[in-house]
C-alpha cells in the first residue's frame, strides 16, 4: 500500500513539472474525490446540450453574442461534457430606475463591452428624466453545464484560477450549473431625475476605475479561454 501511494505521489509530481499548476490541480482535483461509478449523460443532459447549441447559433447568426467572450462559449462548447446557457463579457453601463432594488421600467441610458471615454458616459447622462441614475460594472459571467459534480469542480479550478473568484456550482432543477462570475462590480448612484450629484469630478474617477476594471476583465477572459485547454 505505501508503494503504491509513493508511486502515485511520483506520478502527480512529474505531472506538476510537465504539465504547469493548473492541469496538476484539475487531475488532483478529479483523483481525490472519485466517484463510486462514473457518471454518464442522461438522455435528458443530451437533450438539453442539443436545444441549447441550437440556440446559440441563431444568436450567433444574429450577432447577440459579445465577440470577447465568444471564442471562450465556442471552447466549452466543444467538449460534450459542457454546454453553455448564457453568457455576458462584462459592461460599463447607465442606468435609469424608479428607486433601489426594483428592476420593473428600469432602462438603460448607456452600455459598452468595452473601456469608455468621460464623454460617452455624461451623453448617456443626459437622457435621464425620472428615476435615480446607477453607473455600474458588471462582471463577464457565463452559465456552464455539466452532467457530473467531477467535472463542475475541474471547471471550478479553472475558472478560480483565471481570476473569476465569485465562481461557484449551482443547481437548477437537477441541472448541475457551474457560474463563472469575476470580481469586478460598481453599483453606484449618481444622481436623480435628471440631476447629477457629486460634480464631474466624481463621474471622471468612477469612469477610470470602470476603465481599470474593464481592462482587468479582458485580461482574465483571455487566461480563461487559455486554460480551458486543461479539461
Amino acid at each position: 500500500m505505501k508503494k503504491i501511494a509513493i508511486k502515485m505521489a511520483t506520478s502527480l509530481l512529474i505531472l506538476f513539472i510537465r504539465k504547469g499548476v493548473l492541469q496538476s490541480l484539475v487531475a488532483l482535483l478529479a483523483f481525490a474525490k472519485p466517484s463510486k461509478a462514473f457518471a454518464k449523460p442522461s438522455k435528458k443532459y443530451v437533450d438539453a446540450r442539443k436545444k441549447a447549441l441550437e440556440l446559440l447559433e441563431e444568436a450567433i447568426r444574429k450577432e447577440k453574442i459579445d465577440e470577447k467572450i465568444l471564442p471562450i462559449v465556442k471552447k466549452l462548447n466543444s467538449k460534450f461534457d459542457f454546454f453553455t446557457t448564457s453568457s455576458c463579457s462584462g459592461r460599463i453601463a447607465i442606468m435609469e430606475i424608479p428607486c433601489a432594488g426594483i428592476k420593473k421600467k428600469a432602462k438603460f441610458l448607456g452600455k459598452w463591452h468595452r473601456k469608455v471615454e468621460v464623454k460617452e458616459i455624461k451623453g448617456a447622462i443626459e437622457k435621464a428624466k425620472k428615476g435615480e441614475i446607477w453607473f455600474l460594472v458588471q462582471s463577464p459571467i457565463i452559465h456552464v453545464s455539466t452532467f457530473s459534480m467531477e467535472n463542475a469542480r475541474k471547471l471550478l479550478v479553472i475558472a478560480n484560477q483565471s481570476g473569476f473568484k465569485y465562481s461557484s456550482i449551482k443547481s437548477f432543477n437537477g441541472r448541475i450549473v457551474v457560474e463563472i462570475l469575476g470580481t469586478e462590480r460598481i453599483d453606484a448612484p449618481i444622481g436623480k431625475d435628471g440631476k447629477i450629484y457629486g460634480g464631474g469630478d466624481y463621474i471622471d474617477m468612477l469612469t477610470d476605475i470602470a476603465n481599470f476594471m474593464m481592462e482587468r476583465m479582458e485580461a482574465n477572459l483571455r487566461k480563461l479561454e487559455r486554460n480551458i485547454d486543461c479539461l
